[in-house]
């Protein structure tokens, strides 16, 4: 009867045995898996940063696209006005130019006139 008892003990030896080294194995992994989640947790970190990081970039380039906006707006308007000032000015010179033109054509109708003994006033000659 020794012997039954004897292959019961060493089963149950083998089991325990067996038991340890899976329990030993699933701590070693149980830590494996540990420090997988940390190191993730550190590589989340980062990519959080990163993003974070990206994010304020953009809110930059945001910001200077605004800006250069604003900026080209504000020499469209100045050319606007540049635009308009000159064609106030070119509008003003057509019309004194008119109007010298008008009072030299009279003034070369009053020279032409011939005074009460039937004289010219002046010979006018275009240059």
């Amino acid at each position: 009867m020794q012997a039954p008892r004897i292959l019961i003990y060493i089963i149950l030896g083998a089991v325990a045995l067996l038991i340890v080294l899976h329990f030993i194995d699933t701590r070693s992994n149980l830590r494996a898996m540990s420090k997988l989640l940390k190191e993730s947790q550190k590589d989340l970190g980062k990519a959080l940063k990163e993003v974070d990081s990206a994010r304020q970039e953009l809110s930059s380039v945001q910001n200077d696209m605004i800006k250069f906006k604003e900026y080209t707006e504000e020499i469209r308007n100045r050319v606007y006005v540049i635009d308009m000032d000159k064609r106030k000015t070119e509008n003003r010179n057509e019309q004194e130019k008119r109007v010298l033109n008008q009072n030299l054509q009279k003034l070369k109708e009053f020279l032409d006139q011939k005074d009460s003994l039937g004289y010219k006033h002046i010979e006018i000659t275009d240059n």
